[in-house]
């Protein structure tokens, strides 16, 4: 199954889903470099907790400093 590219607002659900808070608009600039790929999006959100890049402030997900350790996203092509 091929999943088609997500809009921004389903990759904030995604992202809250895994992170169980609201991600910032810090945590999202950095999610749209995924191009809306859902697998991307996902392996973004779990290098970055790996890293312990994340830190949560009422109830919103927020990036922590330079995250060092996650990976880049591959630019998105179609």
């Amino acid at each position: 199954m091929r999943l088609g590219r997500l809009p921004e607002d389903a990759v904030a659900r995604m992202a809250r889903d895994l992170l169980g808070a609201a991600p910032g608009e810090d945590l999202l600039a950095l999610l749209r470099q995924a191009g809306g790929r859902p697998l991307m999006v996902v392996e973004i959100v779990r290098d970055l907790l790996g890293a312990g890049s994340i830190a949560w402030t009422d109830a919103v997900a927020h990036l922590s400093g330079e995250p060092t350790r996650c990976r880049r996203p591959r630019p998105a092509t179609d």
